[in-house]
């Protein structure tokens, strides 16, 4: 029957006993149970990330010459909100360094190329800290690039998340809960697969005489090669779904099994999907996003939009700005106002008539500019002086000589 069961197995799994198809099926397995699951789920809280850090905008500030509130528009503010390098856009760049911040426990690493001509984020590379001299980082790989020079903590920029150990975490969860899913796709398999009786009748059994002698000492009958032809090459038609007609010998006999119909057993993918739901949440509850944004809520879309830039953008912002204003800048700059400051106010989309009201009223109490009022609507600014300055309205004036407002 050795004939059989190979038929059975290269017709079935369609792997027989080849080494490298066996590796092959349980890479694959393997890659269900325990990657695929958990990596979509990282890579769309990468990519909601990445997004919102790409509509930023990345502003810097030099009093120079100029009013202190007005921004100054040179080569480091092209490079973080357009080309950061010459092989990356920005929003490239940008989901590049979230994601080895997500994959690296030591944050991403951002290298400032020679002469202030662009930033690169390292794939990979080696850190020795210590507690009171700069940090020395080595073996920094980008692409099929391994770099030779050494760079200690102040000649580059580090990204680290509020929680730096965020994929452990999720790797650790998972541990458990993918075996939830792999039993889970298992069961729906089992359940939903067809399964057939081959019964073996009285003439069937009479086919039974020797047809060859094996070397290994088995015997081949008739009846194996029918029921490796039938395992092999005939029940194909009945598995495919276009109609067919399978020949059967007299004496044998296949049936569709109706154990799980009899049962009343129904099992749908709806179980699969709501562990991955799980799934999509744990990560979602690591990285500071809120569940129902992440899987595309409509309800509440608008107060979700504003936890999202509220606990997870803004923190992550204001760590790029602290990185880049205390190794891009001098603490003497710092202190005259030369500066770069990280705007996430425009990941939210504004309709103009839906905030003309309260447009209004930041430029009538004098917190806004008109040009201001026109970039947080995604307008392009006016070169007027008169566009740059605030204005305040007679209700609002001061009374210079008592120092009341009137």
């Amino acid at each position: 029957m050795a004939s059989i069961l190979q038929g059975i197995k290269e017709w079935f799994f369609g792997i027989g006993d080849n080494p490298s198809a066996h590796a092959n099926r349980s890479y694959f397995e393997t890659l269900q149970k325990k990657v695929a699951f958990k990596e979509y789920a990282i890579q769309i809280c990468i990519n909601k990330i990445a997004n919102a850090l790409s509509m930023c905008d990345y502003i810097t500030y030099d009093p120079k010459g100029k009013k202190t509130d007005k921004a100054f528009k040179g080569n480091l503010w092209y490079q973080l909100n357009v080309s950061p390098n010459p092989n990356q856009s920005s929003a490239d760049f940008w989901q590049k360094a979230i994601r080895q911040a997500v994959y690296d426990v030591n944050g991403a690493l951002i290298i400032q190329m020679d002469g202030g001509k662009g930033f690169v984020v390292a794939d990979s590379y080696d850190v020795k800290e210590f507690a009171f001299v700069p940090n020395v980082y080595s073996n920094i790989k980008i692409g099929d690039l391994l770099m030779d020079k050494k760079y200690n903590e102040t000649q580059v920029l580090r990204l680290k998340l509020n929680n730096s150990k965020v994929k452990e975490i999720v790797d650790g969860v998972y541990e458990e809960y993918g075996k939830l899913i792999g039993g889970a796709i298992k069961n729906y398999n089992r359940n939903n697969s067809k399964k057939l009786w081959i019964q073996m009748g009285t003439m069937f059994n009479q086919l039974n005489q020797v047809v060859t002698e094996n070397e290994d000492g088995t015997v081949t009958t008739q009846a194996d090669l029918i029921l490796d032809d039938l395992f092999t090459n005939r029940l194909k038609g009945y598995f495919d779904e276009r109609d067919s007609a399978t020949p059967l010998e007299e004496g044998l006999e296949v049936k569709e099994s109706q154990e799980n119909k009899q049962q009343g057993k129904e099992v749908t993918t709806r179980d699969v999907k709501d562990l991955f739901d799980d799934i999509v949440n744990f990560v979602a509850d690591a990285f500071g996003i809120p569940r129902g944004l992440l899987k595309g809520d409509v309800a509440d879309v608008e107060a979700m939009t504003d936890n999202f830039i509220a606990f997870c953008i803004n923190p992550i912002a204001n760590a790029i700005e602290d990185e880049c204003n205390r190794k891009l800048y001098t603490q003497e700059e710092i202190i005259s106002g030369k500066k770069l400051a990280v705007k996430t106010t425009r990941i939210k989309a504004h309709n103009p008539v839906d905030v003309a009201s309260s447009a209004e009223a930041l430029y009538r109490i004098g917190v806004a500019n008109v040009n201001y009022i026109r970039w947080l609507i995604n307008e392009e600014p006016i070169d007027e002086d008169w566009a740059e300055d605030y204005a305040l309205t007679k209700n609002y004036e001061r009374n210079h000589d008592k120092g009341e407002v009137t």
